[in-house]
This record gives structure tokens, C-alpha cells and sequence, in this order.
């Protein structure tokens, strides 16, 4: 392992101790509080979106934010996580953990999607995103996933990979893709799931059979349940009011800033 890395990590079980490795490489953020709840720091705005009562798509917030850009710097760090899957997916899908194909959804997925199926000796594939309507006055950019550079062939068994699983709507699309293509996922794989809802399996109802649910195994190196809330909760609404949001924390600037808060 890189001698940087070991540094950052002495004392830390790589694997046991998966959050503590994220924190010490400054990729976890837990907003700090006072004795009586009161936040000290800013909320996070997250990836999901809900609609409000305008119609309007906006962002879901909550108090921890896992920054796994922060552990894709380290590629030795993602061989070592890597390595702990093959056993689960066995366990999972008690098929040969070989004959797979990896799909990384994008972005997340993308950077350790080739180690992770280096690790399985698989088949490695993802989707691209295409810009299907610009960002405007009237709304934000709108994209969808394709499979150009890369394809799905009929007949194949497809793990999908992404660094962190909450509400699963991306998954849920691309798994749509994959199954109109031919292809058949037999797991989910993360590095954290974070969803308050589902935990080993996840119910994807077929676009092919309305009437067939299909419960896909989620394996993940990390499982903490991460509650998350609408902006008009009473949970955070003085927050949203007050503007005490940092609605993009990969933002190098954002996530400056969260890291001083919770330093401070």
C-alpha cells in the first residue's frame, strides 16, 4: 500500500473500520451540534430530488454527507475494498463470481468499477450520460444513460456498481436499460448504502413484466442507514430559511467549508 496511504491509515482496519478509513482521508462529514441539537454547521444538500407542492424538483438535505471522491484518489485503498466482495456475491447469487459482467453507473461507479472487476475476473461495461435538454432559466440540465462506447449483450448475468446506494432511481433506470437490452442484473454493489428503506434486496418491479417484481441482492462494503429530509420538514426548515445549506458539497469549495465546521 501506498506510504502515504499506510500513514493516513495506521491504526485503522481497512475494512472494519470503513468509515473511519473515509474520515481519516477528509471524506466524511457529521454536522456538529450543540447539547440541545442546535447545528453548529451546515446541512448538505443530497443527490435525490422530490417534488414540491409547485411541481417543482428540488434537492432532499440531511446532516452526514460520505464524500467517496475522497477514497477514489487511492486506487490501493479500492483493490483492498474490492477484495472483500467476491465472497459476498457468491453468498448472494451462488453463482461462479467469473462469469459476470460489471456495470458501473456513472459517475461513481466509474472509477472503481475496473478494479472491482479486475478483482472478478469479469466482463467490464457502463453507460454514458447524454445532455437530452440544456440548463435554462426554466429548469436544470436533463440527461439520460446510454450505452454507446460500451454495450450489453443478450443473455448476460450483470452486477451493477455504484460508489453509494440511497433511494436507487439511477439503479432503477439502469437496470430498465440493461433488461430492454437483454441482459439480466443479479446483484447491486456499493460501497455504502446509505437508504433508509432498502437493506439487502432491492424490489425492481420489470418494465418488461409489469406484473413480475424481481428482489436483486444489494451487497455493500459499508450499510448505515443515512435519514435525509424534504426542505419544509420541521427537522430543517429554519436551516433552508437561513440558508445554512451547502447544496453542492463535492464542491471543492463546499466541502471546504464543511470540513472547517466540523474541524472548528
Amino acid at each position: 500500500m501506498n506510504n502515504e496511504l499506510q500513514s493516513l491509515l495506521d491504526g485503522c482496519n481497512v475494512l472494519a473500520d470503513s468509515l473511519k478509513v473515509l474520515h481519516r482521508l477528509g471524506g466524511f462529514y457529521q454536522c456538529p451540534k450543540d447539547s440541545e441539537g442546535n447545528r453548529l454547521g451546515p446541512l448538505v444538500g443530497y443527490a435525490g430530488t422530490y417534488e414540491n407542492e409547485t411541481g417543482q424538483k428540488v434537492q432532499f438535505v440531511g446532516d452526514v454527507y460520505a464524500n467517496l471522491a475522497k477514497a477514489e484518489e487511492w486506487p490501493d485503498l479500492l483493490f483492498a475494498w474490492s477484495c472483500s466482495f467476491p465472497a459476498k456475491i457468491f453468498e448472494c447469487c451462488r453463482e461462479d463470481v467469473g462469469n459476470l459482467v460489471l456495470c458501473a453507473a456513472p459517475l461513481g461507479g466509474m472509477t472503481w468499477g475496473p478494479i472491482l472487476s479486475f478483482v472478478l475476473h469479469s466482463r467490464y461495461t457502463f453507460p454514458e450520460k447524454k445532455v437530452t435538454a440544456v440548463k435554462s432559466d426554466q429548469g436544470r440540465e436533463k440527461s439520460e444513460m446510454v450505452f454507446s462506447r460500451h454495450g450489453i449483450k443478450f443473455g448476460d448475468r450483470v452486477i451493477i456498481c455504484e460508489d453509494v446506494c440511497n433511494n436507487f432511481s439511477t439503479t432503477a433506470d439502469l437496470i430498465a436499460k440493461i433488461e430492454v437490452l437483454g441482459g439480466q442484473v443479479v446483484a447491486i454493489v456499493c460501497l455504502l448504502n446509505r437508504s433508509v428503506k432498502f437493506d439487502d434486496d432491492y424490489p425492481y418491479q420489470s418494465q418488461m413484466n409489469p406484473n413480475e417484481t424481481q428482489l436483486i441482492p444489494v451487497v455493500s462494503l459499508i450499510r448505515q442507514a443515512i435519514p435525509e429530509y424534504k426542505q419544509d420538514d420541521s427537522e430543517v426548515v429554519k436551516d433552508i430559511t437561513d440558508g445554512n445549506v451547502i447544496w453542492k458539497p463535492k464542491d471543492k469549495e463546499g466541502w471546504a467549508k464543511l470540513m472547517q465546521a466540523m474541524n472548528s
